[in-house]
Protein backbone atom coordinates (compact mmCIF):
# COMPACT_ATOMS: atom_id res chain seq x y z
CA UNK A 1 0.00 0.00 0.00
CA UNK A 2 3.14 2.54 0.05
CA UNK A 3 2.79 3.42 -3.27
CA UNK A 4 -1.09 3.31 -3.89
CA UNK A 5 -1.77 7.37 -3.81
CA UNK A 6 1.23 7.27 -6.92
CA UNK A 7 -1.10 5.08 -8.72
CA UNK A 8 -4.52 6.47 -7.92
CA UNK A 9 -3.38 9.56 -9.89
CA UNK A 10 -1.46 8.16 -12.70
CA UNK A 11 -4.75 6.23 -13.67
CA UNK A 12 -6.51 9.11 -13.05
CA UNK A 13 -4.10 11.66 -14.94
CA UNK A 14 -4.17 9.21 -17.93
CA UNK A 15 -7.55 7.65 -17.90
CA UNK A 16 -8.97 9.49 -21.02
CA UNK A 17 -5.57 9.50 -22.68
CA UNK A 18 -4.30 7.31 -25.48
CA UNK A 19 -4.43 3.73 -23.72
CA UNK A 20 -0.91 3.07 -24.78
CA UNK A 21 0.33 6.04 -22.92
CA UNK A 22 -2.04 4.94 -19.88
CA UNK A 23 -1.08 1.01 -20.52
CA UNK A 24 2.93 1.80 -19.85
CA UNK A 25 2.48 4.04 -17.11
CA UNK A 26 0.69 1.86 -14.90
CA UNK A 27 3.24 -0.96 -15.96
CA UNK A 28 5.67 1.61 -14.73
CA UNK A 29 4.14 2.35 -11.35
CA UNK A 30 5.79 0.44 -7.99
CA UNK A 31 2.39 -0.60 -6.85
CA UNK A 32 2.02 -2.40 -9.99
CA UNK A 33 5.68 -3.65 -10.32
CA UNK A 34 5.40 -4.91 -6.88
CA UNK A 35 1.98 -6.69 -6.70
CA UNK A 36 2.85 -8.89 -9.56
CA UNK A 37 6.27 -9.41 -8.80
CA UNK A 38 8.20 -7.73 -11.47
CA UNK A 39 10.58 -6.58 -8.87
CA UNK A 40 11.46 -9.63 -8.96
CA UNK A 41 12.01 -10.35 -12.53
CA UNK A 42 15.80 -10.71 -14.01
CA UNK A 43 17.25 -11.95 -16.54
CA UNK A 44 19.21 -15.04 -14.55
CA UNK A 45 15.08 -15.83 -13.42
CA UNK A 46 12.53 -14.62 -15.43
CA UNK A 47 8.80 -13.93 -13.31
CA UNK A 48 6.37 -14.69 -15.55
CA UNK A 49 3.13 -12.91 -13.11
CA UNK A 50 3.40 -9.49 -14.42
CA UNK A 51 3.84 -10.25 -18.21
CA UNK A 52 0.99 -12.78 -18.13
CA UNK A 53 -1.70 -10.43 -16.31
CA UNK A 54 -0.73 -8.04 -18.84
CA UNK A 55 -2.31 -10.32 -21.04
CA UNK A 56 -4.99 -11.87 -19.57
CA UNK A 57 -6.16 -8.97 -17.76
CA UNK A 58 -5.42 -5.96 -19.97
CA UNK A 59 -5.02 -6.70 -23.18
CA UNK A 60 -5.84 -9.58 -25.12
CA UNK A 61 -7.98 -11.84 -22.51
CA UNK A 62 -7.27 -15.11 -21.19
CA UNK A 63 -6.04 -17.49 -24.09
CA UNK A 64 -6.07 -15.23 -26.38
CA UNK A 65 -3.51 -15.40 -29.30
CA UNK A 66 -0.75 -15.69 -26.87
CA UNK A 67 0.95 -19.08 -25.74
CA UNK A 68 2.35 -20.11 -22.77
CA UNK A 69 5.62 -19.73 -24.26
CA UNK A 70 4.70 -15.92 -25.34
CA UNK A 71 4.28 -15.32 -21.65
CA UNK A 72 8.00 -16.73 -21.14
CA UNK A 73 9.54 -14.38 -23.85
CA UNK A 74 7.55 -11.43 -22.83
CA UNK A 75 8.90 -11.89 -19.07
CA UNK A 76 12.05 -11.81 -20.59
CA UNK A 77 11.58 -8.66 -22.49
CA UNK A 78 10.32 -6.82 -19.10
CA UNK A 79 13.29 -8.45 -16.85
CA UNK A 80 14.68 -5.21 -15.11
CA UNK A 81 11.67 -3.26 -14.66
CA UNK A 82 12.35 -2.11 -11.11
CA UNK A 83 11.58 0.88 -9.04
CA UNK A 84 13.70 2.80 -6.54
CA UNK A 85 12.91 3.49 -2.77
CA UNK A 86 10.80 6.84 -3.36
CA UNK A 87 8.88 4.49 -6.00
CA UNK A 88 9.92 5.93 -9.27
CA UNK A 89 10.42 3.75 -12.07
CA UNK A 90 13.94 2.47 -12.72
CA UNK A 91 15.32 -0.05 -15.69
CA UNK A 92 18.02 -1.77 -14.44
CA UNK A 93 20.41 -2.76 -17.88
CA UNK A 94 22.19 -5.87 -15.90
CA UNK A 95 19.46 -7.60 -14.96
CA UNK A 96 17.38 -7.22 -18.50
CA UNK A 97 17.97 -9.91 -20.94
CA UNK A 98 18.96 -7.95 -24.17
CA UNK A 99 18.74 -11.32 -26.18
CA UNK A 100 16.38 -12.25 -29.37
CA UNK A 101 12.93 -12.75 -28.34
CA UNK A 102 9.94 -14.12 -30.53
CA UNK A 103 7.05 -13.12 -29.15
CA UNK A 104 3.40 -13.40 -31.15
CA UNK A 105 5.30 -14.34 -34.05
CA UNK A 106 7.17 -11.27 -33.86
CA UNK A 107 11.14 -11.60 -33.80
CA UNK A 108 13.44 -8.85 -32.25
CA UNK A 109 15.58 -8.15 -29.55
CA UNK A 110 12.16 -6.70 -27.07
CA UNK A 111 12.08 -4.38 -23.83
CA UNK A 112 9.04 -4.16 -22.05
CA UNK A 113 8.02 -1.29 -24.34
CA UNK A 114 7.87 -3.49 -27.43
CA UNK A 115 5.79 -6.14 -25.98
CA UNK A 116 3.21 -3.40 -25.13
CA UNK A 117 3.65 -2.11 -28.93
CA UNK A 118 3.07 -5.79 -29.95
CA UNK A 119 -0.24 -6.32 -28.07
CA UNK A 120 -2.00 -2.96 -29.25
CA UNK A 121 -1.31 -3.82 -33.08
CA UNK A 122 -3.65 -6.77 -32.24
CA UNK A 123 -7.31 -6.48 -32.72
CA UNK A 124 -7.71 -8.75 -30.19
CA UNK A 125 -6.73 -6.07 -27.50
CA UNK A 126 -9.22 -3.49 -28.88
CA UNK A 127 -12.48 -5.91 -28.84
CA UNK A 128 -11.33 -7.14 -25.43
CA UNK A 129 -11.21 -3.43 -24.04
CA UNK A 130 -14.07 -2.96 -26.09
CA UNK A 131 -15.85 -5.46 -24.35
CA UNK A 132 -14.97 -4.63 -20.67
CA UNK A 133 -15.73 -1.22 -21.21
CA UNK A 134 -19.49 -2.19 -22.55
CA UNK A 135 -19.74 -4.69 -19.62
CA UNK A 136 -18.96 -1.79 -17.43
CA UNK A 137 -20.74 1.03 -18.48
CA UNK A 138 -23.65 -0.56 -20.78
CA UNK A 139 -24.81 -4.02 -19.98
CA UNK A 140 -23.20 -7.47 -18.62
CA UNK A 141 -25.00 -8.83 -21.28
CA UNK A 142 -23.27 -7.80 -24.38
CA UNK A 143 -24.20 -7.06 -27.83
CA UNK A 144 -21.87 -8.02 -30.72
CA UNK A 145 -22.96 -5.44 -33.11
CA UNK A 146 -22.66 -2.21 -30.34
CA UNK A 147 -19.21 -3.67 -29.23
CA UNK A 148 -18.07 -4.01 -33.13
CA UNK A 149 -18.94 -0.41 -33.66
CA UNK A 150 -16.80 0.39 -30.55
CA UNK A 151 -13.69 -1.68 -31.90
CA UNK A 152 -14.16 0.33 -35.04
CA UNK A 153 -13.84 3.78 -33.04
CA UNK A 154 -11.17 2.72 -30.94
CA UNK A 155 -8.86 0.86 -33.47
CA UNK A 156 -5.91 1.07 -34.51
CA UNK A 157 -5.15 4.69 -32.12
CA UNK A 158 -6.65 3.64 -28.84
CA UNK A 159 -8.06 7.38 -27.39
CA UNK A 160 -10.33 6.30 -24.99
CA UNK A 161 -11.75 10.03 -24.65
CA UNK A 162 -13.09 9.14 -28.12
CA UNK A 163 -14.27 6.00 -26.93
CA UNK A 164 -15.88 7.18 -24.32
CA UNK A 165 -18.06 10.13 -26.20
CA UNK A 166 -18.91 7.63 -29.07
CA UNK A 167 -20.72 5.28 -26.19
CA UNK A 168 -22.27 8.13 -24.09
CA UNK A 169 -23.91 9.49 -27.54
CA UNK A 170 -24.57 6.62 -29.06
CA UNK A 171 -28.67 5.81 -29.56
CA UNK A 172 -28.26 2.11 -27.93
CA UNK A 173 -26.38 3.56 -24.90
CA UNK A 174 -30.17 5.04 -24.11
CA UNK A 175 -32.27 1.77 -24.90
CA UNK A 176 -34.58 0.81 -22.98
CA UNK A 177 -32.59 -2.79 -22.72
CA UNK A 178 -29.68 -0.86 -21.11
CA UNK A 179 -31.53 1.72 -18.98
CA UNK A 180 -31.40 0.19 -14.99
CA UNK A 181 -29.31 -3.21 -16.54
CA UNK A 182 -26.44 -2.99 -13.85
CA UNK A 183 -25.93 -3.14 -10.05
CA UNK A 184 -24.15 -0.06 -8.94
CA UNK A 185 -21.11 -0.85 -7.37
CA UNK A 186 -20.77 0.19 -3.47
CA UNK A 187 -18.89 2.93 -4.38
CA UNK A 188 -20.96 4.27 -7.30
CA UNK A 189 -24.17 4.28 -4.64
CA UNK A 190 -21.98 6.08 -2.35
CA UNK A 191 -20.98 8.85 -4.53
CA UNK A 192 -24.40 8.56 -6.28
CA UNK A 193 -25.96 9.69 -2.87
CA UNK A 194 -23.11 12.16 -2.25
CA UNK A 195 -23.87 14.02 -5.72
CA UNK A 196 -27.68 14.15 -4.57
CA UNK A 197 -27.78 14.97 -1.42
CA UNK A 198 -24.08 16.35 -0.54
CA UNK A 199 -23.17 15.01 3.08
CA UNK A 200 -19.86 14.44 4.73
CA UNK A 201 -18.30 11.49 7.67
CA UNK A 202 -17.48 13.54 10.27
CA UNK A 203 -15.26 9.88 11.63
CA UNK A 204 -13.09 8.96 8.06
CA UNK A 205 -12.71 5.49 9.45
CA UNK A 206 -16.48 5.15 9.47
CA UNK A 207 -16.87 5.67 5.58
CA UNK A 208 -13.98 2.85 5.60
CA UNK A 209 -16.27 0.61 7.93
CA UNK A 210 -19.55 1.27 5.24
CA UNK A 211 -17.38 0.30 2.81
CA UNK A 212 -16.66 -2.36 4.21
CA UNK A 213 -20.19 -3.63 4.88
CA UNK A 214 -20.97 -3.23 1.36
CA UNK A 215 -18.57 -5.31 0.43
CA UNK A 216 -16.06 -2.82 -1.61
CA UNK A 217 -13.28 -1.05 0.06
CA UNK A 218 -11.55 1.45 -2.33
CA UNK A 219 -7.72 0.15 -3.22
CA UNK A 220 -8.47 -3.08 -1.26
CA UNK A 221 -9.61 -5.75 -4.37
CA UNK A 222 -10.02 -9.48 -3.82
CA UNK A 223 -7.12 -10.16 -6.32
CA UNK A 224 -5.52 -8.66 -9.59
CA UNK A 225 -8.86 -9.38 -11.72
CA UNK A 226 -10.60 -6.74 -8.96
CA UNK A 227 -14.14 -7.33 -7.68
CA UNK A 228 -16.44 -9.59 -9.91
CA UNK A 229 -19.24 -6.70 -10.00
CA UNK A 230 -22.82 -7.44 -11.48
CA UNK A 231 -24.77 -9.95 -8.92
CA UNK A 232 -21.93 -10.49 -7.17
CA UNK A 233 -22.70 -6.97 -5.17
CA UNK A 234 -25.50 -8.41 -3.94
CA UNK A 235 -26.56 -10.72 -1.36
CA UNK A 236 -29.04 -10.88 1.82
CA UNK A 237 -26.85 -9.17 4.09
CA UNK A 238 -25.13 -6.41 1.43
CA UNK A 239 -29.03 -5.94 -0.13
CA UNK A 240 -30.70 -4.94 3.45
CA UNK A 241 -27.13 -2.37 4.42
CA UNK A 242 -27.51 -0.74 1.16
CA UNK A 243 -31.55 -0.30 1.53
CA UNK A 244 -31.03 0.71 4.59
CA UNK A 245 -27.80 3.03 3.62
CA UNK A 246 -30.14 6.76 2.86
CA UNK A 247 -31.35 6.46 6.26
CA UNK A 248 -28.29 5.00 7.60
CA UNK A 249 -26.12 8.52 6.13
CA UNK A 250 -28.75 10.85 6.36
CA UNK A 251 -30.48 10.54 9.33
CA UNK A 252 -27.37 8.94 11.53
CA UNK A 253 -27.18 5.04 12.39
CA UNK A 254 -25.63 1.99 14.03
CA UNK A 255 -22.74 0.22 11.76
CA UNK A 256 -21.18 -2.96 12.65
CA UNK A 257 -17.88 -3.76 10.88
CA UNK A 258 -17.64 -7.15 9.74
CA UNK A 259 -16.84 -9.56 12.33
CA UNK A 260 -16.60 -13.52 12.06
CA UNK A 261 -19.67 -15.81 13.32
CA UNK A 262 -17.73 -16.82 16.25
CA UNK A 263 -17.13 -13.20 17.63
CA UNK A 264 -18.99 -12.63 20.91
CA UNK A 265 -21.81 -10.58 21.97
CA UNK A 266 -18.96 -7.96 23.74
CA UNK A 267 -17.05 -7.72 20.53
CA UNK A 268 -19.81 -6.91 18.59
CA UNK A 269 -20.89 -4.28 20.96
CA UNK A 270 -17.00 -2.73 20.74
CA UNK A 271 -17.32 -2.57 17.11
CA UNK A 272 -20.73 -0.83 16.80
CA UNK A 273 -20.66 2.32 16.12
CA UNK A 274 -23.37 5.42 15.78
CA UNK A 275 -22.68 6.71 12.04
CA UNK A 276 -21.47 10.59 12.61
CA UNK A 277 -22.78 12.40 9.18
CA UNK A 278 -23.26 16.05 8.46
CA UNK A 279 -25.98 16.34 5.52
CA UNK A 280 -25.90 19.65 3.68
CA UNK A 281 -29.78 19.78 3.48
CA UNK A 282 -30.12 23.68 2.17
CA UNK A 283 -28.18 22.44 -0.91
CA UNK A 284 -30.91 19.75 -1.18
CA UNK A 285 -33.85 22.05 -0.46
CA UNK A 286 -32.76 24.90 -3.15
CA UNK A 287 -31.96 21.87 -5.38
CA UNK A 288 -35.61 20.23 -4.76
CA UNK A 289 -37.55 23.61 -5.38
CA UNK A 290 -36.63 23.53 -8.85
CA UNK A 291 -37.91 20.07 -9.19
CA UNK A 292 -41.48 18.38 -9.39
CA UNK A 293 -41.68 14.41 -8.20
CA UNK A 294 -42.06 13.53 -12.63
CA UNK A 295 -38.69 15.27 -13.14
CA UNK A 296 -37.22 14.05 -9.80
CA UNK A 297 -37.76 10.21 -10.81
CA UNK A 298 -35.74 10.58 -14.24
CA UNK A 299 -32.90 12.33 -12.15
CA UNK A 300 -33.12 9.19 -9.39
CA UNK A 301 -33.94 5.98 -10.76
CA UNK A 302 -33.60 6.76 -14.57
CA UNK A 303 -38.00 6.03 -15.55
CA UNK A 304 -41.06 6.66 -13.86
CA UNK A 305 -41.94 4.13 -11.39
CA UNK A 306 -44.26 1.65 -11.70
CA UNK A 307 -47.73 2.13 -9.89
CA UNK A 308 -46.99 -0.37 -6.90
CA UNK A 309 -43.76 1.01 -6.13
CA UNK A 310 -45.59 4.73 -6.75
CA UNK A 311 -48.12 4.30 -3.99
CA UNK A 312 -45.36 3.31 -1.68
CA UNK A 313 -43.15 6.35 -2.25
CA UNK A 314 -45.79 9.28 -3.08
CA UNK A 315 -45.33 11.91 -1.16
CA UNK A 316 -46.90 15.67 -0.89
CA UNK A 317 -42.93 16.70 0.61
CA UNK A 318 -41.06 16.33 -2.41
CA UNK A 319 -37.56 15.84 0.22
CA UNK A 320 -39.52 12.99 2.02
CA UNK A 321 -40.41 11.74 -1.85
CA UNK A 322 -36.90 11.66 -2.34
CA UNK A 323 -36.02 10.03 0.79
CA UNK A 324 -38.42 7.50 0.37
CA UNK A 325 -37.43 6.95 -3.84
CA UNK A 326 -33.58 6.34 -2.79
CA UNK A 327 -34.51 3.74 -0.72
CA UNK A 328 -36.49 1.64 -2.95
CA UNK A 329 -34.49 -1.59 -4.99
CA UNK A 330 -34.85 0.48 -8.45
CA UNK A 331 -32.19 2.74 -6.69
CA UNK A 332 -29.35 0.38 -6.73
CA UNK A 333 -29.36 -0.03 -10.74
CA UNK A 334 -27.90 2.31 -12.96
Amino acid sequence: MRFVESFNNTLRNYALDDFKILITAVSKEANMLSYLDNNKNKKQSPNENFARELMELFTLGRDVLYSEQDIKEAARAFTGWRYNAEGEFINVKRQHDDGEKLFLNQRGNFDGDDIIRILLEQKECAYYLCTRIYKHFVNDEVDEGNVQSMVKEFYPHYNIEALMRFVFNANWFYSNNNINAKIKSPIELLVGLNRLIPYRVDKPKQLIMVQRMLGQVLHEPPNVAGWPGGKEWIDSNTLMTRLRLPSLLLNGGMIESDLPMEANEKERKRKKALLKVSVDWDYLSAALSLLDNFMLNEIVIGEQPKASVKAIVEEDDIQKYLLKLISIPEYQMC
